[in-house]
């Protein structure tokens, strides 16, 4: 069997996240030419995912959103997809990691492609995902045992406690 030491299928997601990347650019630019719209999914749990607690709340995991008729302040960097849509007429905006994007089609045309996210990156969020549990579990296990001691933050610190939390890298709007 031979090893991949290039790495090819992670140039090709690369590369089709920049297919991805310009097509939304050319939507910036021109508008959305003819009948083209677009289905983009992404990962809601990823890093630097901006959406409301009401929208996480109804995709906890995955959400796709369709760019065709109603949608305002599109702008697309290197890094990160930003677009006001309405929900049930409420008007929310989205900041959306070109990395955590799971999905992208365009139905006009039949083209559609299919990302996985980097087994590093979920690596790095399993890890937090993990402390932040750990984290959960000590301070319950804290409270019951110190029920009517509180710890002030500076406790913490001179004790070199350290909790680390997803929503340092899940900014939500409201």
């Amino acid at each position: 069997m031979t090893i991949d030491l290039m790495n090819y299928e992670q140039l090709t997601q690369d590369a089709m996240r920049n297919v991805v990347k310009r097509a939304l650019e050319h939507v910036v630019e021109h508008g959305l030419p003819g009948e083209h719209h677009f289905y983009v999914s992404f990962d809601t749990n990823f890093p630097g995912v901006s959406i409301s607690e009401a929208i996480y709340e109804q995709y906890p995991e995955e959400m796709t959103i369709v760019i065709q008729h109603q949608f305002w302040g599109l702008e697309v960097t290197d890094d990160i997809l930003r677009i006001e849509l309405s929900f049930n007429n409420v008007p929310e905006k989205l900041e959306i990691p070109l990395m955590s994007l799971t999905g992208f089609f365009d139905p006009h045309v039949q083209f559609g492609v299919q990302f996985e996210i980097p087994e590093e990156i979920i690596a790095a969020i399993e890890t937090l995902e993990k402390a932040e549990a750990e984290a959960d579990v000590d301070a319950k296990a804290e409270d019951k045992s110190d029920a009517g001691d509180v710890a002030s933050p500076s406790d913490a610190e001179d004790q070199g406690a350290q909790v680390v939390s997803l929503d340092a890298f899940r900014k939500k709007t409201d």
